[in-house]
């Protein structure tokens, strides 16, 4: 039962990344949030993709600490000038 679940996933993970691809081009279909449930999907069975999504994952939050660095220094900085 454990095996026919993980081919499930992955089956359906394939699905909605592919189609993602193709749905992306219609304006009613948004073809980003159907990636990121396949990639959501394939994860938890793929090795290759969770350790993508933890990449991405670092990256992102390096991303927002710099960004609010940037904007606390930017902000003292304008303070003192006036």
């Amino acid at each position: 039962m454990m095996l026919v679940a993980k081919i499930l996933r992955i089956t359906i993970g394939i699905f909605l990344c592919l189609s993602s691809v193709a749905l992306g081009w219609l304006p009613l279909i948004p073809g980003v949030p159907l990636f990121l449930l396949g990639v959501a999907l394939l994860a938890k069975d793929v090795p290759w993709v969770r350790r993508q999504v933890d990449r991405a994952k670092r990256k992102v939050k390096r991303w927002l600490v710099d960004r609010r660095r940037r904007k606390r220094d930017a902000n003292r900085a304008g303070a003192g000038d006036s």
